[in-house]
């Protein structure tokens, strides 16, 4: 309803409006007066905003209505905004909204996304206390479907990074994981995972 009250105030309060008076105060013209005065100069709904030029007796008067001149005032446009994000968790300037954006808060706004986003693939992946919740379980159940034991088979999931890092920086990440002592921690093929898509593998 915000969305259409805002639609609604721009397209009905923009345009430019005529008043056409026909007659004058001490003769008024009368409803069929004003009917002739309409359908002589074309004046229909579809077409009065085409006309510019009207023709009259000199009891006829056209005064041009200007249309709202503070359209540009558009805080109530970014209040929506910021409210609407808000419900959302994604900070505005990672959506190209950057006017307003504090720059002492965004690195704290980027590790509280960064944050929720790990938060919604771990229930994603590992699922609630619910029953048949979670997609690990949902593999699980259709490799017991195969005939295969869940147990015995090795995967992982990939998510698509939800920051700002580099392919170099991803790299050097991969390289000290892969580093530590006496065993890495993550897997060769997991190493490849996070750094498929900057050497352009679609099957890592």
């Amino acid at each position: 309803m915000t969305g259409e009250d805002l639609v609604i105030r721009r397209r009905t309060r923009a345009p430019l409006r005529r008043f056409h008076r026909v007659g004058a105060p001490n003769a008024p013209g009368t409803p069929q007066e004003i009917k002739d005065y309409k359908a002589q100069n074309q004046i229909t709904p579809k077409t009065a905003p085409l006309i510019s030029d009207y023709f009259g007796n000199g009891l006829t008067d056209v005064k041009n209505l200007e249309g709202d001149a503070d359209l540009d005032h558009i805080k109530d446009v970014e209040y929506l905004l910021e409210t609407y994000m808000m419900g959302t968790g994604v900070p505005l300037h990672r959506l190209g909204f950057g006017q307003h954006v504090n720059r002492d808060v965004v690195e704290d706004q980027r590790a509280q996304f960064k944050e929720d986003c790990q938060e919604l693939r771990d229930l994603l992946e590992l699922g609630d206390s619910s029953p048949y919740s979670g997609l690990r379980f949902i593999l699980d159940f259709a490799l017991s479907l195969q005939g295969l034991d869940p147990t015995v088979v090795d995967y992982n999931f990939s998510w698509f990074a939800a920051d700002d890092e580099t392919a170099s920086q991803r790299v050097d990440r991969v390289i000290k994981l892969r580093g530590t002592q006496p065993k890495p921690l993550i897997s060769q093929r997991g190493a490849v995972q996070i750094i498929a898509r900057d050497i352009n593998l679609e099957t890592p």
